[in-house]
């Protein structure tokens, strides 16, 4: 089994191509995403877009996911500018507490 602690899902940083987005109401692009997911034997996948956490989309998913026995959790890339340097931070969220970030979404 692997483990995909870096999946975007959205393009939401200037310059990210357009083909990053996985539309949820796209059946093939959603078929192949989790078909994709299957064949490389990845049994637990973060969804970590920058800036983000689309609370729709990452419960679309964890619903399509656990048919396939596939653990989805919550995280977020969030990007930090520190005087000249761009840091990508990446944050794992607690998976029963991320709901309560919608207040803050």
């Amino acid at each position: 089994m692997r483990i995909n602690l870096y999946q975007h899902t959205r393009a939401i940083k200037n310059g990210e191509h357009i083909t990053r987005n996985l539309d949820i109401m796209d059946k093939t692009k959603v078929d192949l995403f989790i078909s994709n997911l299957e064949n490389w034997d990845v049994g637990i996948v973060f969804i970590t877009n920058h800036n983000l956490f689309d609370l729709n989309q990452f419960n679309f998913f964890e619903d399509q996911l656990n048919e396939k026995n596939i653990l989805l959790l919550p995280g977020i890339e969030i990007n930090i500018k520190d005087n000249e340097n761009n840091i990508h931070n990446m944050n794992i969220l607690e998976l029963m507490k991320y709901q309560k970030l919608e207040k803050w979404l």
